[in-house]
């Protein structure tokens, strides 16, 4: 809406993180053409490590550790991309929750 106002007509292809300390929401928003969006992937586990160089998920009985990321970060089949338009929210118990942006 603010785009609109300001007469910018350009697509938007916006990335956005925000966090309260507790709990995290990021989006992955465009209002482009879907193909033409950033990507932003989240992956969760007990805990991300990093041994020599190599780093990984580790499987657990809570989800400890949650990335959101540009780019997977590593070979994990844990990882999953979220969609154009929708957003990753972070609970402080760590659950993920990914819904759509209102547009």
């Amino acid at each position: 809406e603010l785009a609109e106002i300001s007469g910018n007509a350009e697509p938007h292809f916006l990335n956005i993180a925000v966090c309260d300390g507790k709990s995290a929401a990021v989006t992955r928003f465009t209002n482009g053409p879907a193909e033409d969006a950033e990507t932003l992937y989240v992956h969760a586990g007990g805990a991300y490590v990093c041994e020599g160089n190599v780093c990984h998920m580790v499987a657990g009985a809570g989800n400890d550790a949650v990335l959101v990321s540009s780019e997977e970060l590593s070979d994990d089949s844990g990882w999953m991309e979220v969609p154009v338009n929708h957003m990753v929210l972070v609970h402080d118990s760590r659950r993920v929750e990914i819904l759509p942006v209102a547009l």
